[in-house]
């Protein structure tokens, strides 16, 4: 099968967007009627938590590419549930393992959907730092870093050229 110039499968899989997707968001707002579900969604996953309680939860997230241009078919609504580790055991190392392994069961046990997306929740510390180009406060309902549009540029040349040296190698 030959190779394809990457110019030509980029252009029939565009992973940059001209608009945030139409199916959560109208104009920079997020769908309220999903915003409301996807707030329901997390009062379920923490309500038989003995350790993480409701009014831990510092902020509720979407970050990812469905708070950016550069979602596909197969982007999940990646949902980040903000609270201090240190507050449950000082021992944050544990704390984090132990959470991401609640988080890794549900989302296990829980197939759940909106127009095909995958929601995924995480536990993130409060504390670490977290780069996005998009990230909207589902608690607040408000822009934390509104995605600003800027497409990639790709040097088809230079693309070309790699190609070739790793194809060789």
């Amino acid at each position: 099968m030959p190779v394809k110039s990457f110019k030509q499968y980029f252009e029939r899989n565009t992973y940059y967007n001209d608009t945030l997707h139409s199916k959560f968001w109208s104009n920079e707002k997020f769908n309220e009627d999903i915003l409301k579900s996807l707030l329901k969604i997390v009062d379920d996953f923490i309500e038989d938590d003995d350790h993480v309680k409701p009014e831990m939860i510092e902020d509720i997230q979407l970050t990812g590419s469905m708070s950016n241009f550069n979602y596909s078919d197969h982007s999940d609504l990646d949902v980040h549930l903000l609270l201090d580790f240190a507050d449950i055991n000082e021992d944050e190392t544990i704390v984090k393992r132990a959470l991401d392994g609640k988080r890794f069961i549900w989302n296990l046990r829980h197939n759940i959907q909106f127009d095909g997306h995958d929601v995924e929740l995480y536990f993130q510390d409060v504390h670490d730092p977290h780069v996005a180009s998009g990230l909207f406060s589902l608690q607040n309902n408000k822009w934390i870093k509104k995605p600003v549009h800027d497409p990639p540029e790709i040097d088809q040349r230079d693309v070309d050229k790699r190609l070739n040296s790793f194809v060789q190698r």
